[in-house]
């Protein structure tokens, strides 16, 4: 994938973090999943896809499934062997239409949010993403979430590119999706 990887990186709590291809052997056996599965749960608050104790293996088949196919790079962050984050690049370089977009998401377990681990990934993702011929990466964040807004925009330079208005319902109100890309140089 990248010869550069894996990377290590310091938090500013100067917690050391390796972050490198995640691979299906990360997340086995089942109790190292379910872990996983737990913190992806309280972190999910502002990620599309709803994350509950009930549909645990349906996203596990789903999370199985989306680690080897070739249209995703699945990073994880590992601190003390433990899976603490994971950023996930997905593109379509066989359509020649779009294979110049990528696209991304990024969740980190809640005792390590705001502590330089997304920035840290973001940066990896435009790396890989610039050595495969990537020109534009796209994501997305709810309104109310601050903390990622801030990072993305202001320190990150990915721009607004629209707002789906009541895109989510998140804690018993209707909140806007930001559309943000950012050209890569």
């Amino acid at each position: 994938m990248a010869d550069f990887l894996p990377i290590t990186t310091t938090l500013i709590n100067n917690l050391k973090v390796e972050i490198r291809e995640a691979l299906r052997d990360d997340f086995e056996p089942d109790s190292r999943f379910d872990e996983f599965y737990q913190w992806h749960i309280s972190a999910g608050k502002h990620m599309r896809r709803e994350y509950n104790l009930a549909n645990r293996e349906s996203f596990k088949k789903h999370f199985r499934q989306r680690i080897k196919e070739k249209e995703n790079i699945i990073l994880g962050a590992f601190h003390k062997e433990k899976i603490i984050g994971i950023a996930q690049l997905s593109f379509d370089l066989d359509n020649n239409k779009i294979k110049h977009v990528g696209s991304w998401g990024v969740v980190i377990h809640p005792d390590f949010q705001n502590k330089g681990l997304g920035k840290s990934f973001i940066q990896t993702i435009e790396k890989i993403a610039l050595n495969m011929g990537i020109k534009k990466l796209e994501s997305s964040v709810y309104e109310p979430n601050s903390p990622a807004k801030h990072l993305y925009i202001d320190k990150l330079g990915y721009i607004v590119e629209g707002v789906k208005k009541c895109a989510a319902f998140i804690d018993n109100q209707y909140v806007n999706e930001i559309l943000i890309a950012k050209f890569l140089k």
